[in-house]
């Protein structure tokens, strides 16, 4: 859930949202995740991917064009993110990601850029074990604690949207108290980590 404040920001950014992502620096910032992301997913081809915090899709798109993935269960509350997702191959559907009850189980699940924005974030890791299969592998990205985190803190502010930042220790301690096992944590710079998590058996 990115917070109703939040939701009426996102809705009416929602057209514009992709086509940033592809204007710099903003695109070489998401190009540099990306890497990390993809790399910490590991091998997708074939699979059937659950995405928490889809937006307007800038991974739900990569996920099949550069990944391979056979089908993507994309979720967003805003449904003027959801809206801009592609047809093929993706089902969007909106929702409150960190409550969702979608009765499926997934291999892999990916949540890029949303965790910064619950007010509880230790739900995110709760609704992801329940949608894993034994073994799944869970991968986030968030916004690290720092001076250029601070400026994207203070950037979201200006539109008064609330946005948390993390560090490693704070990362592992939402995953573990959730049943995840985080097995790796990496720094892409500018200002984000990235976390891989197995589910405990």
């Amino acid at each position: 859930m990115r917070g109703e404040p939040n939701l009426a920001y996102f809705d009416a950014v929602s057209r514009s949202y992709e086509a940033r992502s592809e204007r710099w620096p903003w695109s070489w910032v998401r190009r540099r995740e990306a890497a990390s992301v993809f790399d910490f997913l590991g091998p997708i081809r074939g699979c059937e991917i659950l995405e928490l915090g889809c937006g307007a899709g800038y991974y739900t798109r990569r996920l099949i064009s550069r990944g391979g993935a056979r089908h993507i269960v994309a979720v967003d509350i805003a449904p003027g993110m959801v809206g801009q997702l592609p047809a093929t191959d993706i089902t969007g559907i909106v929702g409150d990601a960190s409550v969702i009850e979608l009765n499926r189980k997934f291999s892999h699940i990916l949540s890029a850029g949303l965790l910064e924005f619950l007010k509880d974030p230790g739900a995110l890791f709760q609704i992801a074990r329940r949608h894993a299969m034994p073994g799944a592998r869970l991968v986030v990205l968030l916004p690290r604690r720092g001076f250029i985190g601070a400026m994207y803190r203070l950037y979201h502010r200006s539109h008064r949207v609330a946005v948390k930042l993390f560090t490693e220790s704070e990362v592992r301690r939402l995953a573990e108290q959730s049943g995840w096992r985080i097995e790796q944590v990496g720094k892409v710079w500018p200002f984000a980590l990235v976390a891989q998590a197995r589910l405990l058996p």
